[in-house]
């Protein structure tokens, strides 16, 4: 079995109170500068502003996290996902495909034929290399993957089990 997916520590449980304490002192920076400017009638409306923007950042942000899988191994002929304490095993045959998102936090997303109990995608963190500040994922572990799932599908057609 091999590990083919980044822990999502950062993303699930940080990410959302981050936002959520970012748009308070967002909040209390405006209250001030406000104060400051003697503009007292629009210090509630701006102060509303950044704690209503504060908590859709927030709930935003542990939302997307919450998403994501724990882990995701490469067990030969299935892939094993844990997410939430559950774990669940799906055959190569029963992905339709693995997709590749680059950007600062590159991610994959399996689909599935038959929903398991993640849903029909399940998405999870690319493993990354090189640098802290200039990360980059290898494709090279998710090509041998992908012709596998490829390889199972066309062998379950094939035994008309698909």
């Amino acid at each position: 079995m091999k590990l083919i997916s980044n822990p999502p520590f950062i993303s699930k449980y940080v990410m959302g109170p981050f936002f959520f304490i970012l748009g308070m002192i967002f909040s209390m920076a405006a209250l001030f500068a406000s104060h400051i400017n003697g503009l007292q009638t629009t210090s509630f409306a701006v102060r509303l502003l950044a704690i209503v923007g504060g908590t859709i950042g927030g709930v935003l942000g542990l939302i997307s996290g919450l998403s994501l899988a724990d882990e995701v191994w490469d067990a030969g002929d299935e892939v094993i996902v844990r997410k939430s304490g559950y774990r669940e095993r799906i055959p190569l045959a029963n992905i339709i495909s693995l997709t590749h998102h680059g950007g600062r936090t590159p991610y994959s997303i399996l689909t599935l034929r038959v929903p398991c109990r993640f849903g029909r995608k399940i998405t999870f963190l690319t493993i990354l290399h090189g640098q802290l500040f200039r990360p980059r994922h290898d494709p090279a572990i998710y090509d041998g993957l992908t012709v596998r799932i490829n390889e199972a599908r066309r062998q379950a057609l094939r035994n008309g089990s698909a």
